[in-house]
Parts: structure tokens; C-alpha cells; sequence
């Protein structure tokens, strides 16, 4: 057998290690192959929800926004049913109290006529029966005779008005049958319309619980606000802080990721493909863009002045500045006498901070607006809004409470102080109230 040399020995060694290599390296290349393709799948389906979740919201944003401006439409519509009734029910008080003066006239004009009448009448069949019988002397019996002859041309003429009367007591009873039926027709088609109210609520309602957690925490402390505020003044404050400091956190919050997709995006090699950003959790991305509306973002309250729609259609009773009944503090805002469960809106666009019982005030509704101003209503027999939720001017936000004569109060606020807001509201007809 040949003898093998040093270089030849060496030679079958490294051959041998370079065989026997692939058995002592790791088996990775088809399991990191999969490995890959199920990252690169994640990351698919990661993208493919993410845009679906943007849709979503977007479209959810959408409809949330079109029920609002339908509820704006609707409610309009009430608040103009119920001018048109509180009108109408006027009227027919009015023909009510007309139609009892004119009974009474009558009733008074018929009890003169009927003695007049009745005295012509005896004269008239036994004259000489009348004179002799009469315990007036001869000469004052003939004078009252002649008198009683007299006065029948004004027996006549009272007797035509009279008839005259008469005919206007049919007219006004006809006019107040009328008057009823329009009543009724005007209430049927005010409770139509409060059903179709009822029936954009629900679906705002249905949209609105898919977000409902983000509100839940921001209500949470709203209420708490609620019971450590000493007066309306220190709430306002409060709550204007309370918004700020969210504010703040979104502001944080979105910075935060804004820097963390700058990071991992710098932390990508140059010729790779950037993967897309994880999807958030559907609450998480609806949060950010639908529960969050900011104050900025809202159309400049200064510009209302003179046009904003009333809250509620009633008649002012309590004016700002006026002494209250005891004659000590002055009125901070007015009150608005209106009718049984009257609608009531948003005067201006705004976010809704406060929406809950506050002492001594019943249900408390504040809407934060722009450049600082605050709207309050108070007197309501229900809420239909929610801390944080944004509204439109005219959006309906509750309802007065049923039976009687509810009162509405209403405080104008700029920077915690309160204003007079009578000259940013618009009459019916469309002028500033003075």
C-alpha cells in the first residue's frame, strides 16, 4: 500500500470536514424560508385590517355626521310644530276668553230686552187695561205709555245687535272648532315628528356604543367635577381645565406615535421595504379620530352673534340682570317658559362638558364652544348627549320635563363670567332679541 505524504494526508482530512459540514450546521434554510413568508402574511393581514378599521371609522365617522345634521332637520321641524301649536292653543284661548264676554253681554242684553218686551207687549194687546191698572197717576201712565211707544225704534236697534251678537258668537264658536282641529292635526304631526326624532336618536345611539368606552372614562370624571364644584363658576373653570388637560394628553399621544414611526422607519435599512405599521385595536383607532373633537376645530363663536336659534321655542320670562323674586341676586342668565317635553337644541356648534344633575339646578347641560364661551341650560327632564360628544348648532340635545309650564334657564359664559344672551339669539323672525 502506498504511503500517503503530509500534503496528501492533509488534504483528505479537510476533504473529510468539508463532507461531513452540512450534518454539523443548523437545518434552517426551509424552516426560515416559511418563517418568513408567514411574517410577510402577518404583516398582509396587519395592513389589510388596518386599512379596514380606517374605512370603518371613516365611514362610521360619516354617518355619525349625517344623523347629526338629520337630527338638526327633524328638530327644526319640531320646534317650528310646537310654535305653530303654542300659537294655535293662544288663538283659541283668546276665542275662548271672547266667546265668554259675548255670552255674558248677551246673557245681560237679553234679560233688559225680555222686560222691555214684555211691558210693550201687555200695552200693546189691552192699552186701556195697562192705563187703568197702572198705580201711576193718569197723567204719568200716558207719559209712560208715549215713552214705551218711543223707545221701540232702540228695542229695534238693540234687537239687531243682538242678532248681531249672536251671529259673532257663532262665528267665533265655528272658529274655534276650527281652531281645535288644527290643534289636533298640528299635535298629530308634532308626534310624528318626535317619532322620526326617536328614530335618528336610536341609530346615533347604536353608532355611538361602539365608542361609548372612550367616553365612559372622560364622564367618569366629568361627574366627579360635578360633585366637588362649589357654584357653576368654579365648574365652568374646572371643566375648561379638565378639557385642556385632554387635550394635552391627544396632543402627547399623537406625538408619541409620530416618533415612533419616525424611529422605526430611520431604523429600516435603506434598500428594504418599509413595513406598515401595526393595526391598533378598533377601539384604539375609533377613539383617536372620533372621540376626541378639539375646541380648535370649531367654527368661531364670535361670528353668532345676533343668529343663534333659540334652545327652546317659549316666551322669555326671567331677563338677565333682573333682581330674582326675593329682590337680591340679579338673574345670570333668562328662563324661557316653554311647553310640556318642548325640544330642546344646541345653540352653536360646541363639545358637551357637563351633562348631569348640579345643585340645585335639576339636569345641567354645559356645551363648551370656541374663543371661550360657554352655553348652560338647566330646567331639562332629559339629556340626550354625552360628555365629549360633538354638537352642531340645532342638534336636539334633550327634552323639557312633561306636564305644566316648564322653565328653561340659560347662561351665556365667556371666560367663566357670564353674559347676556339675549343679543346673540335670533327671534323667530329672524332678528336679534334686544
Amino acid at each position: 500500500m502506498p504511503r500517503l505524504s503530509p500534503t496528501s494526508l492533509s488534504l483528505g482530512v479537510l476533504l473529510a470536514a468539508l463532507t461531513a459540514a452540512p450534518a454539523a450546521w443548523p437545518q434552517s434554510g426551509p424552516d426560515e424560508a416559511a418563517q418568513l413568508r408567514a411574517l410577510e402574511q402577518n404583516l398582509e393581514r396587519g395592513a389589510a385590517e388596518r386599512d379596514r378599521l380606517a374605512k370603518q371609522q371613516q365611514s362610521l365617522a360619516r354617518e355619525l355626521d349625517s344623523i347629526a345634521r338629520e337630527l338638526v332637520t327633524v328638530a327644526q321641524d319640531i320646534q317650528n310644530q310646537e310654535y305653530s301649536l303654542t300659537v294655535l292653543e293662544n288663538r283659541l284661548g283668546d276665542l275662548g276668553i271672547e266667546e265668554a264676554a259675548l255670552v255674558k253681554t248677551l246673557g245681560t242684553r237679553d234679560a233688559q230686552l225680555a222686560e222691555v218686551l214684555m211691558a210693550l207687549q201687555r200695552l200693546a194687546i189691552r192699552p186701556a187695561d195697562a192705563l187703568t191698572l197702572s198705580p201711576l197717576k193718569p197723567d204719568d201712565a200716558v207719559r209712560t205709555a208715549i215713552l214705551l211707544r218711543a223707545a221701540v225704534p232702540s228695542v229695534q236697534q238693540s234687537a239687531r245687535a243682538l242678532q248681531g251678537e249672536l251671529a259673532e258668537l257663532y262665528r267665533v264658536r265655528a272658529d274655534m272648532t276650527a281652531q281645535r282641529q288644527k290643534v289636533a292635526a298640528g299635535a298629530a304631526a308634532l308626534i310624528e315628528r318626535q317619532r322620526d326624532l326617536e328614530k335618528l336618536e336610536q341609530q346615533r345611539r347604536e353608532r355611538q356604543v361602539k365608542i361609548a368606552a372612550a367616553y365612559s372614562d372622560a364622564t367618569g370624571r366629568v361627574e366627579r367635577l360635578g360633585r366637588d364644584a362649589a357654584d357653576l363658576r368654579e365648574l365652568v373653570e374646572k371643566l375648561t381645565a379638565e378639557r385642556e388637560r385632554r387635550e394635552a394628553e391627544a396632543r402627547r399621544l399623537d406625538d408619541d406615535r409620530r416618533k415612533a414611526e419616525a424611529a422605526r422607519l430611520a431604523a429600516i435599512p435603506p434598500d428594504a421595504k418599509p413595513e406598515p405599521p401595526p393595526a391598533q385595536p378598533q377601539s384604539e383607532t375609533r377613539t383617536a379620530s372620533l372621540s376626541a373633537p378639539m375646541i380648535s376645530d370649531l367654527r368661531p363663536f364670535s361670528k353668532a352673534r345676533g343668529s343663534m336659534p333659540m334652545p327652546v321655542v317659549g316666551s322669555v320670562a326671567g331677563r338677565y340682570g333682573e333682581a330674582d323674586q326675593s329682590g337680591g341676586l340679579r338673574n345670570k342668565g333668562i328662563n324661557i317658559v316653554t311647553r310640556s317635553g318642548a325640544q330642546v337644541i344646541a345653540p352653536f356648534d360646541g363639545i358637551v362638558a357637563f351633562a348631569g344633575p348640579f345643585r340645585g339646578y335639576g339636569l345641567l347641560l354645559i356645551i363648551e364652544h370656541s374663543e371661550g364661551y360657554h352655553t348652560l341650560l338647566a330646567g331639562l327632564g332629559r339629556v340626550d348627549c354625552a360628555v365629549g360628544q360633538r354638537v352642531l348648532a340645532g342638534e336636539p340635545v334633550g327634552v323639557m320635563e312633561s306636564g305644566g309650564s316648564p322653565s328653561l334657564y340659560v347662561e351665556l359664559r365667556r371666560d367663566g363670567q357670564p353674559v347676556n344672551p339675549l343679543p346673540w339669539m335670533a327671534s323667530r323672525a329672524g332678528k336679534s332679541n334686544g
